[in-house]
């Protein structure tokens, strides 16, 4: 062999080494992105690079649609004209969101996204306008809803009432990023401790750590580990919560009493398995089971096929309980 076949040989078996090297090493590799919005963190983890830049202005687009703290968002301007007929055209995000959560209030009595007012009163929402008065109790939360098609539909605000999308708007933004990953098959998309996970982390199973409520150190309490494609929505009122004339306030209202809750349920998990999981719902139903308080949620979850983890606490002690759905999943 003269030293022209030689070197070429070297060379070649030099770049197979090299492709072999970079198809292990791409296995091995996750992609991470991350970045701020909704006054919480983002991130994407994948086995493939992500454009940052237009999932930051698919959060955006969700921001100026449903934001509290944003004064010309979508919902904030409908929120200064009560009892006025919204004609809206060209807004399918906000046609969708609110379409998801009249579906949910229609369902369950314990979700009312009209009681924004009340939770801004408790300074969980900064106040731009004239909101209603917290002390009318009269048709306190009511709104009306027509979806005219996808992109089109008709809102009343009623005058006593302040629509808070807050409860299903992470839900949406990360139902819009999975549909921007439909060509991905390894994810996990993570916005303020909502999440969606697709395939697998480098070939293993995703990890999820539920989060001890009464842990200071975001010890985890339980953890998911799994492949399927799932959403999975937490509600809680360990984190999100001031102290107001001596007492513990939330920023979830009970509709019946116009109050936080109060109730044993420190936290509650929701997962949506369908062929493609819908985050919205499970962002909305986890809020929906937080206000109901477990006994009344789990019932409400088990006849309605829905996998769900409650977290209780009763005389100091700590018990987890999971649905049969929960179970039939294997979670």
């Amino acid at each position: 062999m003269d030293r022209y076949t030689f070197s070429k040989l070297i060379a070649l078996v030099a770049g197979v080494l090299c492709v072999v090297i970079a198809i292990q090493h791409n296995k091995n590799t996750s992609y991470f992105i991350s970045g701020n919005i909704y006054g919480t963190t983002w991130s994407i983890t994948s086995d493939r690079y992500i454009n940052k830049s237009n999932v930051q202005e698919l959060l955006n687009r969700v921001d100026l649609i449903a934001s509290n703290y944003k004064e010309n968002s979508l919902i904030n301007t409908l929120n200064k004209k009560r009892n006025y007929l919204h004609e809206i055209k060209n807004e399918p995000g906000l046609c969708a969101i609110l379409n998801a959560a009249k579906f949910v209030e229609s369902s369950i009595e314990s979700y009312r996204i009209g009681l924004g007012h009340i939770s801004a009163n408790n300074g969980f929402a900064p106040i731009f306008d004239e909101m209603p008065d917290i002390n009318n109790e009269t048709d306190t939360g009511s709104w009306l809803f027509e979806l005219k098609s996808n992109e089109d539909c008709n809102v009343t605000i009623g005058n006593n009432s302040w629509l808070d999308l807050s409860s299903i708007a992470k839900g949406f933004a990360i139902d819009l990023i999975n549909r921007y990953l439909k060509d991905y098959d390894n994810y996990l998309v993570d916005i303020g401790g909502e999440l969606l996970i697709k395939g697998t982390n480098n070939n293993s199973l995703w990890n999820i750590g539920l989060q001890d409520p009464k842990s200071i150190n975001n010890n985890p309490i339980y953890i998911i580990s799994t492949n399927n494609w799932l959403s999975i929505a937490t509600s809680g009122e360990y984190r999100n919560y001031k102290i107001k004339d001596n007492k513990k306030i939330s920023h979830t209202i009970n509709p019946k009493t116009l109050n936080s809750i109060n109730n044993n349920l420190l936290s509650v998990t929701v997962i949506d398995y369908e062929d493609i999981p819908v985050t919205t719902m499970a962002d909305a139903y986890a809020t929906a089971f937080n206000t109901m308080g477990y006994e009344k949620a789990y019932d409400f979850a088990n006849k309605n096929n829905i996998a769900a983890l409650f977290i209780l606490e009763k005389e100091g002690d700590i018990s987890i309980v999971k649905t049969q759905k929960w179970y039939d999943l294997k979670l």
